[in-house]
């Protein structure tokens, strides 16, 4: 027990200073992982807390729909129903390689998943994560058209992603344009620069 309590103590007191100060209520998941503490969280709403233990993890999880797993989205579930994969029990007991064959890493990592075996850390809202891409978009107030009024639209992109860019200490080498006509088609080009920038100028 920590310096708080166990995980349901925790949890009970945290929906209880929610449901004081905000009016609002939440359900919490108590686990020895994300995955299942995620799990337990939508396990009973409006107003609840689930605790899920190792001991309870076959018959809590394994019956509920593989799809309560998280990231299996529409297309995962539909390839995990053509293996005849319907819920967490089933694809905890599924064969890990063949799994990957068909899902690629996602699949492995699905099957650890459900078999209790995430050990990934919780991180704090306050970390600074890594930043990957940055980009921006606009929704014109009407359809523009003409070399200057395009232009104009994308330095005002530019100027933004550029700011971005130097704020977060980046340079970028790969530069991707997307267009999206009145009839809603979409156009996506890309170019690669000579040299990394994070200079309005070069991305225009």
């Amino acid at each position: 027990v920590g310096l708080f309590g166990d995980g349901r103590t925790i949890a009970d007191r945290l929906r209880k200073e929610v449901r004081e100060e905000t009016g609002l209520t939440i359900s919490v998941g108590v686990s020895f992982n994300k995955i299942f503490a995620k799990l337990g969280s939508d396990y009973k709403k409006p107003d609840a807390t689930t605790v899920i233990s190792r001991e309870d993890m076959v018959w809590m999880v394994w019956p509920k729909p593989v799809g309560d797993l998280l990231y299996v989205g529409a297309s995962t579930q539909r390839t995990l129903a053509g293996l005849g994969v319907r819920t967490i029990g089933q694809l905890a007991m599924a064969d890990p390689d063949l799994l990957e064959l068909r899902l690629g890493k996602l699949g492995r990592q699905l099957w650890e998943y459900a078999n209790g075996m995430d050990r990934s850390p919780v991180a704090s809202v306050y970390d600074k994560r890594p930043v990957k891409s940055v980009g921006n978009g606009m929704t014109f107030r009407r359809d523009i058209a003409g070399v200057d009024e395009i232009r104009a639209g994308v330095q005002a992109l530019s100027d933004s992603v550029a700011a971005r860019l130097r704020d977060a200490d980046r340079k970028c080498t790969v530069i991707q344009v997307q267009i999206k006509d009145p009839n809603f088609h979409t156009v996506q080009r890309q170019t690669t620069l000579r040299r990394a920038t994070w200079l309005q100028q070069e991305l225009s």
